[in-house]
């Protein structure tokens, strides 16, 4: 089965063609705008592979490393992947990868498909 993706950005635009990208090449993945609707999706029991996120989504809602140490919690060995600005990268050194921002659509889909491929040969044969 593919991995299961879950791409919640601030600009839901960008978010929604990183995952359409990863559909086309046989994911399943998903977009959503807002940190409160992917918690929502953790809280149904939808499993996740890898949360990709951001840092901020607006007042009260929560942040992205919050929402990053929920989906890890509530699903041990999800992967996280963060975008942001340069300088929050050493808030995600224990939680995940991050790409600093700005970044481009192709540079989230190929640094996605690396997270996901080193789980693929560090589990070996089946």
């Amino acid at each position: 089965m593919p991995a299961r993706i879950v791409v919640v950005l601030k600009e839901l635009g960008f978010a929604e063609r990183v995952a359409a990208q990863l559909v086309d090449l046989s994911y399943d993945a998903i977009a959503v705008g807002d940190s409160m609707a992917a918690l929502e999706l953790l809280e149904a029991g939808r499993r996740i592979e890898l949360l990709v996120t951001c840092e901020q989504f607006g007042p009260h809602r929560p942040t992205g490393l919050s929402l990053a140490r929920m989906a890890q919690y509530h699903r041990p060995g999800t992967k996280i992947l963060f975008i942001g600005a340069p300088e929050l990268a050493a808030y995600a050194e224990d939680v995940g990868d991050f790409l600093a921002s700005p970044v481009s659509e192709p540079q989230v889909v190929q640094k996605a498909l690396a997270m996901l491929s080193s789980d693929d040969r560090q589990a070996g044969p089946e």
